[in-house]
């Protein structure tokens, strides 16, 4: 595995965070692309599918792959994550420590299969996107860690963000960013899987900070996730209250779209702000109703960020109002492209190989 380490250093303490490029995080990444599994890049699916590789065989190989993810969806995850998340973090330490911990998940037929399906399809992701990309991705490596070193005071930011959130402060950990690329891509894939975060790109170096606001954003969501049970109950009430009798039922929608608009002030404006002393390039998000909603509380969260100051009533008395002043159509757009979230607070991870 190769990997580039650099130290960030806050309130006395170094901590040390490590971007990974592999070729076997590679390929399981590619396979869920090819697998169709939400948020993976479609660029990935028009490169097999133009390529000698596209044979009936493989594609039957794929099916089988999603058919044993299926099969084991949500099995004894206390912290949410599927099946292909797990792996994903075991990966990052590992593929022994993957494929070790992966016998212990599935049969003994299904894990011959997913072998199988990863020996067959690392050669082809190596030819299709590994070898092409390798000199571009580790040109972009390098120069997104000197940039984040240089720019970028991620834990201490973090830290504060999670205080807003009021999540603990061991969830804000972020240890591990794996890149892979995405050619031709028009936009970064972001995933955040607790201290570990994905991050597909074209590997051009025209927008560094913006890649890394989007880590940001995703580490945002696993902050949200980690948010406990009581702090959870006490923002829903609140929201509740504000929302009203006539619009209870749109709690779960206002959630989803404040999540979202949440995650976007904190990485793509406040952190990439921080950062640049720049404002952030536009439009801050690519849909337009969670970046009307965005701009419209970015102020006020932005205000609450600066002092690490929790998220409380009259946070959320702001917020709401601003909900309802969206017209129906904008308050629900969101929805086709935000699934509901229903991870938990990420667990511990195992030591690294390394």
């Amino acid at each position: 595995m190769k990997f580039v380490i650099f130290a960030l250093t806050f309130f006395g303490f170094a901590t040390t965070l490590t971007f990974l490029t592999d070729d076997t995080i590679g390929t399981h990444i590619f396979l869920e692309s090819l697998g169709e599994v939400m948020g993976r890049p479609t660029e990935h699916v028009e490169l097999f599918q133009s390529s000698k590789y596209n044979t009936a065989d493989n594609q039957k190989l794929v099916e089988r792959w999603k058919s044993i993810m299926q099969k084991y969806e949500g099995s004894n995850d206390p912290n949410g994550f599927s099946l292909n998340q797990q792996m994903l973090k075991k990966l990052a330490n590992g593929e022994k420590i993957m494929w070790d911990w992966l016998g212990r998940k599935v049969n003994r037929n299904d894990l011959s299969e997913l072998k199988n399906i990863y020996k067959n399809f690392k050669p082809i992701y190596t030819d299709l996107l590994g070898n092409p990309n390798a000199a571009k991705m580790k040109s972009y490596k390098e120069a997104l860690n000197k940039e984040a070193e240089k720019s970028w005071r991620m834990e201490p930011w973090l830290k504060c963000a999670s205080q807003f959130t009021g999540s603990p402060v061991s969830s804000a950990k972020l240890s591990k960013i794996a890149l892979y690329p995405v050619p031709n891509a028009q936009q970064a894939y972001g995933e955040s899987l607790g201290g570990m975060e994905m991050l597909g790109t074209a590997c051009e170096h025209h927008d560094l900070h913006g890649d890394i606001g989007i880590v940001f954003h995703e580490k945002f969501h696993s902050l949200m996730r980690a948010i406990p049970n009581r702090r959870q109950a006490f923002l829903e009430a609140t929201i509740k209250r504000e929302l009203g009798p006539a619009d209870q039922n749109e709690l779960p929608q206002f959630l989803q779209l404040w999540e979202e608009a949440m995650a976007t002030v904190a990485g793509q404006v406040w952190a990439y702000k921080k950062a640049t002393h720049k404002d952030p390039p536009e439009p801050w998000y690519a849909d337009e109703a969670i970046d009307k909603f965005t701009k419209k509380v970015a102020s006020l969260s932005k205000k609450y960020l600066d002092q690490c100051k929790p998220m409380d009533k009259d946070f959320f008395k702001a917020a709401v109002a601003e909900y309802k002043k969206l017209p129906p159509e904008q308050r629900k757009a969101h929805q086709d492209i935000m699934p509901p979230q229903d991870e938990k607070n990420p667990g511990e991870e195992e030591p690294s190989q390394h």
